[in-house]
């Protein structure tokens, strides 16, 4: 009859990965790595341009105000 293919819903929808790859997807973990007070008395870590972002949330995401 010519009529286009009924589109069938998705057996196996893609699931969400459970550990997505963030520094600190879980707020509950909010605790500075053990290098973090050495950055920030030496280098003013949280406020340095050298850092990323993403680095700054990994290593002292309390320190830094990321959680």
């Amino acid at each position: 009859s010519g009529g286009q293919p009924v589109p069938q819903p998705n057996p196996n929808p893609p699931q969400p990965n459970p550990n997505p790859r963030q520094p600190n997807p879980n707020p509950t973990n909010c605790v500075d790595k053990p290098l973090c007070v050495a950055l920030i008395r030496t280098r003013n870590f949280c406020e340095s341009k050298v850092f990323t972002t993403s680095i700054k949330r990994a290593l002292c995401p309390k320190s830094c105000g990321f959680c």
